[in-house]
């Protein structure tokens, strides 16, 4: 079994037969919060995987034979016919513990935009039709089809965004799904750290410029996806009102953001004014080479970032 799965054709066929295998008795948490307990099916819609974890589609066809049990089964989920969640995946981690499986899947940042059209050509529904809630960290879409079926149609929009899949025989706490999730990501940026070390000692000041102007680019792009995970990593530690407005910023700005912006919203953590400038200057033409020594300040600054930080 491969430990990673990037395709999305492999991520599919991988998933379906895991819903398949486990009669979807499955546990699904979300990093920013909430949970399902079951997934019944499992679509892709262009870009879009749709997980369902109610389908009441048999109830609704016959409606007046509910029995009493049906009947308030169906409407404690809001009359909905179809309840799921939405994401666009990056990849899926497969970690193994004593025989239990535990599949991390990382999301990619999906803005409501993209899902309103998604929604609109998908169903063919105008998007007047649709209703938006604001769901604690989730935003539902509710909205009925052409066929008359209710939708609740469920989309963490944060740009990093993780899920973790595990089965009910032995299901771990929140708290610990939450810090496998954690520790997937920083173990990506610890990757990146010491992948950025062996590359930077292969290269020389003036003969490599190019490559260190390329290093320090990437750095830096790194480093502002760091920082704003930071934000929804903190983000059990503050007032809800004080991280809906940071991550609303967020997520209205998010490809706009500098690592300058970051800086200001971030108060906790030292980030020497220093590795802002040189990676800024990096990632632009300064009309002077590069050295490696600027290299190595910034790779030693988010070595701290990442080591004073993010405990796991």
């Amino acid at each position: 079994m491969k430990n990673n799965i990037y395709h999305p054709d492999e991520i599919f066929s991988f998933l379906e037969k895991a819903i398949e295998a486990t009669n979807g008795r499955l546990n699904v948490d979300f990093y920013g919060g909430g949970y399902s307990d079951e997934l019944c099916a499992i679509k892709r819609i262009n870009d879009f995987f749709y997980l369902y974890w109610k389908d009441f589609e048999d109830y609704f066809s016959r409606i007046d034979e509910l029995t009493e049990l049906e009947i308030i089964d169906y409407q404690s989920f809001g009359g909905n016919t179809y309840i799921y969640q939405v994401m666009n995946i990056n990849n899926l981690e497969i970690l193994e513990n004593d025989g239990d499986i535990y599949i991390v899947v990382r999301c990619n940042y999906t803005t409501k935009k993209e899902l309103y059209s998604s929604l609109v050509n998908t169903f063919k529904v105008s998007k007047e039709k649709i209703i938006e809630i604001e769901s604690g960290h989730y935003i539902e879409f509710l909205f009925k089809d052409s066929n008359g079926y209710n939708h609740s149609c469920q989309l963490i929009p944060f740009p990093i965004n993780s899920v973790m899949i595990q089965e009910k025989n032995n299901p771990l706490d929140e708290s610990v799904s939450k810090v496998i999730m954690d520790m997937v990501l920083i173990n990506e940026f610890k990757e990146l750290y010491n992948a950025w070390l062996r590359e930077l000692s292969s290269l020389e000041d003036y003969i490599n410029s190019r490559q260190l102007k390329n290093l320090g680019s990437e750095i830096r792009l790194e480093s502002e996806r760091l920082l704003k995970y930071y934000i929804l990593y903190k983000h059990y530690e503050m007032d809800y009102k004080e991280f809906e407005k940071i991550s609303s910023e967020i997520l209205s700005k998010y490809s706009h953001l500098t690592l300058g912006d970051l800086k200001k919203k971030i108060s906790t953590i030292d980030i020497p004014n220093n590795f802002i400038v040189i990676l800024n200057a990096l990632a632009h033409d300064s009309g002077k080479p590069p050295m490696k020594s600027d290299l190595d300040f910034v790779l030693e600054n988010f070595r701290n970032i990442l080591d004073e930080n993010f405990k796991i």
